[in-house]
């Protein structure tokens, strides 16, 4: 028997229709959304459903929640772990055992005494390194089996298990393959027989079907003030993110879980496994929100939601339950930005924030303070970096400059960025208006090591010393492009001004300041080219390729690297020999101090040589 729901959110669709034309239409306009579908269910069934918008812009085909076919990206994690819970349930799968235990050609490695388990992969705490090159194709030709994808793929573990969370699609992927390992059969075969046909979901697969893809919304690009119709990628670990689906499908999905398990005569969950989906499993902190076996707790102003969010190239979309009201809704739209991806979610959560503040709603917490010792916020202060980071390729620079940094003021609160928060309990501040909170965890010695944001459950900030911050290598390298750039202008000009003044120069001297002349060139043209070429590029293309031009500034960077060498040993030899004037011992010098600090940022963020993966 189903619990007792209280009876509260929308109750015409009519009202509710105009209420949310109200929110999606002026998004799809200041964001330069080309379309969106929408879905409301509520007490088991559709309550409301609707397309914005155009899904093709050149053929003028209106989004349909019958008939739209979008991609879902990592809304497929839902399905993925819905399978690996059925299996728990017929006794298949332990969430508790060692996920090597399932796992035949594929082995993880022992890095930690911790075994690695499926429930860590679910609640994204099994501690992997990010993998982002080489994880998809645009070539439908040449799409691996995952198998072979996870043969390959496995990235280093840097975490201990079950200590903090780190997002990880290999994670999710390496569970879907343990679902096709014990199953016996590929995974999407799996999902499809178990999951999404005893739902009705007739218009979702895992795999790109032709009649699916006839109907798929277009996948745009939105820069320079148009947009780009982007290519249809195919990731190789697909458990994690390629589901295809439509609004009404979606719609049945979500109606199952708040189901606890049932839509109509259908049952793909027992509710004590559809409980265990979405309850809280682990959390950073605990009076933060946390993660279930998938799904993802997210709170505002009072209202606890279950729910993910799915980002793949020219589709964004969030599908949020709410358990306890027996409702939840879906949104997707096609559209990509360019540069850092604050814009991506944007209207999704806008609309997440109207329905709640409509509906739902309850009063806002108030905004509590607790006594502190001043001292401790202290040892608040300081950078903080996302743990979802590549250690290993270059697309670690991603975050660069994207480090949340913590200052502490003389009344005990603390600020991140322009927001002041507000001391609320044992290393948990809140912010002033109660809409965040920051909690923080402290090692057996009182070390602070890690920050934790309510609003992002799925990630850990790690405490930085104060050499790794974003800051302390913005001084390095704007120091370096200052010296290259004065360098760059001195070797012409010391150059003209001795041929017109007939001065001679040795000749270590006159190779010095050619060197010197070429090195900064290459310094300050690489830096420069690299930004733009990284700002300009679509972020999450770099699964399938590098954006053209990069391969060859980090040849570059080599040359550049081994010339800077040579320099400073010529440098050496000037000074231990006296060859020169002291300007031109003295400008050499300088040149290597910046080089150095050139060569550390370049290594320090993985752009010296080719660390490609």
């Amino acid at each position: 028997m189903l619990p007792a729901y209280p009876q509260s959110g929308p109750a015409d669709p009519g009202a509710m229709s105009a209420f949310i034309d109200g929110v999606i239409m002026p998004g799809l306009e200041k964001y330069n959304v080309p379309g969106a579908v929408f879905v409301f269910v509520k007490n088991g069934r559709i309550f409301y459903k609707k397309g914005y918008g155009l899904a093709d812009l050149e053929r003028k085909i209106p989004f349909d929640p019958d008939l739209t076919v979008v991609r879902v990206a990592s809304n497929s994690k839902l399905v993925t772990a819905t399978a690996v819970m059925q299996l728990v349930e017929r006794g298949k799968l332990s969430l508790d055992s060692d996920v090597n235990a399932y796992l035949k050609e594929v082995k993880i490695p022992g890095t930690f005494p911790v075994p690695i388990t499926l429930t860590n992969l679910l609640t994204h705490t099994a501690g992997f390194d990010e993998r982002n090159l080489d994880t998809a194709t645009l070539d439908e030709q040449k799409i691996i089996p995952l198998a072979e994808f996870m043969k390959r793929a496995i990235p280093e573990r840097v975490m201990e298990p079950g200590t903090v969370t780190s997002y990880s699609n290999m994670g999710f992927s390496l569970a879907g393959y343990i679902v096709e390992l014990v199953a016996g059969e590929p995974f999407h075969a799996y999902a499809r027989t178990h999951i999404l046909k005893p739902l009705g979901m007739d218009s979702s697969d895992f795999l790109p079907r032709p009649e699916l893809l006839a109907r798929m919304a277009v996948p745009y690009l939105y820069r320079d003030g148009r947009h780009e119709v982007l290519p249809l990628e195919h990731e190789y670990g697909y458990p994690a993110a390629t589901l295809m689906t439509t609004g009404s499908d979606m719609a049945r999905f979500m109606i199952a879980h708040l189901q606890q398990g049932r839509y109509g005569a259908a049952e793909i969950l027992k509710p004590g496994s559809a409980n265990s989906m979405h309850r809280r499993e682990f959390s950073n902190h605990p009076a933060l929100p946390g993660i279930g076996l998938g799904f993802i707790e997210s709170e505002y102003r009072g209202e606890r939601m279950i729910e993910h969010g799915g980002w793949v190239a020219g589709f964004k979309t969030l599908t949020a339950l709410l358990p306890e009201r027996n409702a939840g809704f879906f949104i997707s739209y096609n559209i990509e930005y360019t540069g850092p991806g604050s814009r991506h979610y944007i209207l999704a959560k806008d609309v997440q924030k109207a329905i709640i503040d409509r509906y739902y709603a309850t009063d806002a917490k108030s905004v509590t303070t607790s006594p502190i010792d001043g001292s401790l916020t202290k040892r608040l202060e300081g950078g903080y970096r996302t743990n979802r980071i590549s250690r290993k390729d270059l697309t670690k620079f991603g975050v660069f400059m994207a480090d949340l940094t913590i200052r502490a003021l003389d009344d005990g609160s603390i600020t991140l960025g322009k927001d002041r928060y507000l001391p609320s309990g044992s290393l948990l501040f809140r912010k002033e208006d109660g809409s965040e909170m920051l909690g923080f965890r402290e090692d057996a010695s009182g070390r602070i090591t890690h920050l934790f944001l309510g609003s992002v459950p799925i990630l850990a900030f790690d405490r930085l010393a104060w050499y790794q911050t974003s800051a302390f290598h913005a001084v390095l390298i704007g120091f370096s492009s200052i010296v290259f750039f004065a360098a760059f202008v001195a070797s012409i000009a010391v150059g003209i001004w001795r041929g017109r003044r007939g001065i001679p120069a040795e000749l270590p001297v006159r190779w010095a300041w050619r060197v010197i002349g070429v090195v900064s060139f290459f310094n300050v043209f690489m830096l420069a080219a690299t930004i733009l070429l990284l700002l300009n590029s679509i972020h999450i293309s770099f699964s399938w390729t590098l954006p053209a031009g990069l391969v060859e500034l980090l040849a570059l960077g080599v040359l550049s690297t081994a010339l800077s060498a040579g320099f400073v040993i010529l440098t050496a030899y000037l000074w231990l020999k006296g060859i020169g004037g002291f300007f031109d011992r003295a400008f050499a010098g300088a040149v290597c101090v910046a080089m150095a600090a050139f060569t550390w940022f370049m290594h320090y963020w993985n752009l010296l040589g080719f660390r490609l993966g």
